[in-house]
């Protein structure tokens, strides 16, 4: 696939997701677990994938300290947004 039907092809599912979601009742998706369910097999399987990856795995010293840094500033800004979301909320609801 090109990397122009890829993004259309994800907005789409996500599109119909939001469709569904928002005028069907959809209880049974929190009940099942189901998003859990899916991003554990997420996880797993780009696992998989990179693992198999001979190339990948061969320059994972060069990537290491860039994924490193990646994934704390992704778990530090989500943080700090989070807190002042949350903080936001609390004080609109009072």
């Amino acid at each position: 696939m090109s990397g122009f039907v890829l993004v259309f092809f994800v907005f789409l599912l996500f599109f119909a997701g939001f469709i569904i979601g928002r005028f069907f009742n959809t209880t049974w998706i929190s009940k099942y677990r189901l998003v859990f369910i899916l991003t554990i097999f997420l996880l797993f399987s780009l696992g998989v994938r990179i693992g198999s990856d001979k190339e990948l795995i061969s320059k994972l010293d060069e990537i290491s300290l860039y994924a490193f840094l990646i994934a704390t500033a992704t778990v530090v800004f989500s943080a700090i947004l989070g807190g002042l979301y949350g903080n936001k909320t609390k004080k609109s609801e009072e």
